[in-house]
């Protein structure tokens, strides 16, 4: 009798153990003649509404990987200026909790025409110490605020005052379309503004109004925020 306890008390413990295993993605990033690609801008985003999951740049060596996922349909999601982005879909499953997409080349973009109109589906990019979410890669309800929006993206968190931080570094100033927005408290904009006005939101170490009034950089960085309006929102007035 005790051994039967004892095998059914395995079973049990057992069961979730493997139910929570966490899936692997990765890949390495190269040019069209095999190179690889350092500093390429690539996200984890779902197969259905597009949603990131998750971000990273790639390594010297082109190397990229992201941990944690669930089971489920993904599209991974590579980007660099002077390449067309890549979207790449993988499955994973608990029979397959790591994917290796091995070699993925992204191919230089050239174009010809005089008028190119390019719709960019890519949730996040990296340029420099400044990175720009795609609002549209993050669902909101429709009576939505900025802060609701900025709950939604990744290295992004707001606390119970409306305290922003990034990176785990307090937000002290909220642009909009590169210009202070009234005062030097962000929670007017993000409580304010409207997330369906949103075209991006960029994240970047603003220097400090010393530096800017001498116009001589003394290294001091804060965390900011430009909110980028979509075309359509720039005129009339807005907020509640």
């Amino acid at each position: 009798m005790k051994c039967v306890c004892f095998v059914i008390g395995v079973l049990v413990f057992s069961v979730p153990a493997l139910s929570q295993k966490k899936g692997v993605v990765k890949a390495l990033l190269t040019d069209s003649t095999a190179a690889p690609l350092q500093g390429v801008t690539a996200a984890v985003v779902t197969e259905k509404d597009s949603t990131l999951l998750m971000y990273s740049i790639s390594a010297a060596n082109g190397f990229v990987e992201f941990r944690g996922l669930d089971t489920g349909r993904y599209l991974l999601v590579a980007s660099a200026t002077g390449f067309t982005t890549r979207f790449v879909p993988f499955s994973m499953t608990s029979r397959k909790a790591v994917v290796d997409l091995g070699k993925l080349s992204l191919k230089d973009y050239h174009h010809t025409m005089e008028t190119v109109v390019v719709t960019d589906r890519t949730p996040v990019r990296i340029k420099g110490d400044t990175v720009s979410f795609n609002a549209s890669s993050f669902r909101t309800k429709p009576d939505a605020t900025v802060e609701d929006l900025i709950r939604k993206l990744p290295g992004l968190r707001v606390d119970k005052n409306g305290t922003v931080q990034a990176q785990g570094e307090q937000v002290h100033k909220v642009y909009v379309d590169g210009k202070e927005f009234f005062s030097n408290d962000p929670r007017l904009a993000t409580q304010n503004l409207t997330a369906d006005m949103i075209e991006q939101v960029e994240v970047f170490d603003d220097m400090s109004e010393q530096a800017k009034f001498s116009r001589i950089d003394d290294g001091s960085r804060t965390k900011a925020i430009n909110l980028r309006l979509k075309k359509d929102r720039k005129k009339g007035v807005f907020g509640k």
